[in-house]
């Protein structure tokens, strides 16, 4: 049994954000270099050949087929600078939604028509299975049990992609035939008409039991690597509408987007720990320690690339070194144990850095608080804290 500090960081969203504010952006690829063509010729292949589907073991997919592709570029709609979404279409005829996007899960469902505002929020025109001719009903019910939420309803196989949203010979899509998903009928995942209509998982099969839909089209490209651009926007929490505009960055499938950045590609390889039965199972790297106002907080780490959650979770001994001495700071529940203070004091935090294969990277004080309140007098902590060490 060894003992590690345990530090889950959202890395895709804090990096990038922060290196905006410096020198451009800091671009992660999810891939190691020398290692991309190992991990789908050994790797992927065995971590295929181990799956064991919990949900849909007692169903045959019917006639599945993938249709190829080249690297692609998809854009994403930026939610407040926290959530990024594609445009994904389901079922024939297509229904479009704007679907999360999500490198912490693999799974993919969207709220179903039957949903009522009750059971999904503001969700309650969703996909509607009668209207697809290609839909195959699993005949299970499933649920996606997340942190502090969970997503329930039928399970099934359909046409689905991710599109560019238009019509005619300006539509563009990327499809596989008979992608395992769910149609959400009852979630607390969502009371909130900002939270999208669904979820694009794009972790490793291994979380749930559900191949994602990236795994079903890497056969297609001759660059086996996704990447993603996050654009920054205005930091208010109360912009209007109009802030939500599909210019929130891009979802690159098949490569990287060369023209998004400029200088070199970091590559950071995934821990060891990613690995279950010799397939993987998030997308972890090792991180080697963190400092904070001087003062150093060094350990054998790891951080989940995720970026389906929009704060960054540090070690609570970091978390109380950037915001519990700092004046007229209060921790509250319920903001889901966060701080909460004067937006005059965000003024006395420093930057935190993060050190990941010997090379640190900055988060600058502005992405340490979020404002919360119209005002701009209330703000409260962008980092959440979990528990110091777990046992391995």
């Amino acid at each position: 049994m060894s003992t590690l500090l345990a530090a889950v960081l959202t890395l895709a969203l804090a990096i990038t954000h922060s290196a905006a504010s410096d020198n451009g952006p800091v671009h992660l690829n999810l891939l190691p270099s020398r290692n991309a063509a190992r991990l789908r010729a050994e790797d992927v292949a065995e971590a295929q050949a181990l799956r064991r589907d919990i949900i849909f073991k007692d169903f045959q997919r019917p006639g599945f087929q993938r249709r190829q592709t080249v690297k692609s570029d998809w854009t994403l709609s930026n939610r407040a600078n926290s959530r990024y979404s594609v445009m994904m279409a389901f079922g024939t005829p297509p229904q479009d939604f704007l679907i999360d996007v999500d490198t912490g899960s693999s799974e993919l469902w969207v709220y179903d028509n039957a949903c009522t505002p009750t059971q999904c929020g503001a969700h309650s025109s969703g996909f509607d299975a009668s209207k697809s001719s290609t839909y195959k009903d699993a005949g299970v019910t499933g649920e996606i049990q997340y942190v502090s939420s969970y997503c329930r309803g039928p399970a099934g196989f359909d046409t689905i992609g991710i599109t560019n949203g238009r019509t005619g010979s300006e539509r563009a899509t990327t499809l596989v035939q008979q992608q395992p998903f769910f149609r959400c009928n009852d979630s607390t995942t969502t009371q909130s008409e900002h939270e999208a209509p669904g979820n694009l998982g794009l972790a490793w099969y291994t979380i749930r039991g559900q191949t994602p839909l990236w795994l079903n089209l890497v056969d297609g490209w001759q660059d086996k690597r996704f990447s993603m651009y996050f654009a920054r926007q205005n930091d208010s929490a109360f912009s209007p509408p109009e802030y939500r505009s599909s210019n929130g960055g891009v979802l690159t499938l098949g490569g990287i987007n060369t023209e998004l950045f400029v200088g070199d590609i970091d590559y950071i390889p995934m821990s060891n720990r990613t690995y279950r039965n010799n397939a993987p199972f998030f997308w972890e790297i090792p991180v080697d320690g963190a400092e904070y106002g001087g003062q150093t907080f060094a350990a054998r780490s790891v951080a989940i690339v995720d970026t389906g959650n929009p704060f960054t979770s540090v070690p609570s001994s970091v978390f109380q070194a950037v915001y519990a001495n700092l004046p007229g700071a209060q921790l509250t529940r319920s903001e889901g144990s966060r701080y909460a203070f004067p937006c005059r004091s965000a003024s006395q935090l420093q930057p935190l850095t993060i050190t990941l294969n010997r090379r640190q990277y900055t988060i600058p004080a502005v992405d340490l608080y979020i404002v919360a309140s119209a005002s701009g007098t209330t703000c409260y902590s962008s980092l959440d804290p979990v528990e110091d060490s777990y046992d391995e």
